[in-house]
């Protein structure tokens, strides 16, 4: 198979693999391995932007993670992948040591801009090659706003329009208004409880890490006494000669 056309496969497979409405909707949670990158693609329709929310859930010792974000890049009618093009619109680095309470305290936000001219992608890569051995868990979550001067224009040519049912139209917005608004506010309580989750998850890991170690750190004192004991031992009843001496009795 050629080397283009098995690109473009891995590519798709790749998009399909993390959807835009897991993203935008639930988030994802992405394993990252040490010296390893993995990126995924976000597509945000005509005129809608949103925020990236990067957020380190675990991994241990110095948690850092390169983020870059590239695009809004246009999707090719033909292959529906988006065409590489140009540098990174924002590079983010997320860095926290340890188990602390600033690293939960916000997650790091990246601006989207959002597509003019039809719908574009964004390709997010997660680079964990600062790590040499640890693994690290990250969460990617999108929040999308619509545009405004967008919205606005689409708005006075609706109202252009006009017709019986405008009244009804109105009603109808202001209800999808407030179930957006409801939505978000959703969304916010879940992203903040899974934070609270990836807090007592990481505590409880580095607890029973520290536990681990003080086991074996025990384990190993108690063998080398052991050892030391059997051969302080054993020379010492060499140097005696025996513990009971021999009584050879009256020779006479």
């Amino acid at each position: 198979m050629p080397r283009p056309r098995r690109r473009q496969l891995l590519l798709a497979a790749l998009a399909t693999l993390t959807s835009a409405d897991r993203l935008q909707d639930e988030g994802v949670e992405l394993r990252v391995a040490a010296k390893q990158t993995r990126c995924i693609y976000e597509e945000l329709p005509e005129g809608v932007g949103g925020t990236l929310e990067v957020f380190v859930l675990s991994g241990g010792g110095e948690m850092d993670i390169d983020v870059a974000v590239d695009g809004p890049l246009k999707i090719d009618e033909v292959s529906g992948l988006p065409a590489k093009n140009g540098k990174p619109a924002a590079r983010v680095t997320v860095k926290s040591g340890g188990v602390n309470e600033d690293r939960f305290a916000s997650p790091t936000h990246v601006a989207l801009a959002a597509p003019r001219d039809g719908p574009g992608a964004y390709s997010i890569c997660l680079d964990n090659s600062g790590s040499r051995y640890t693994e690290k868990v990250v969460s990617l979550a999108v929040r999308t706003s619509e545009d405004k001067g967008n919205a606005a224009v689409k708005h006075k040519k609706d109202k252009k329009k006009g017709g019986r049912n405008s009244e009804n139209v109105e009603k109808v917005e202001a209800r999808v208004v407030a179930l957006r608004g409801q939505l978000a506010t959703l969304k916010d309580k879940q992203a903040r409880e899974r934070r609270r989750l990836a807090k007592h998850r990481a505590l409880y890991d580095a607890r029973h890490d520290g536990m681990v170690q003080a086991s074996l750190m025990e384990t190993c004192v108690y063998v080398l006494c052991s050892v030391f004991q059997l051969v302080f031992v054993r020379r010492w009843f060499a140097g005696k000669g025996g513990m009971l001496p021999v009584y050879k009795g009256n020779m006479d």
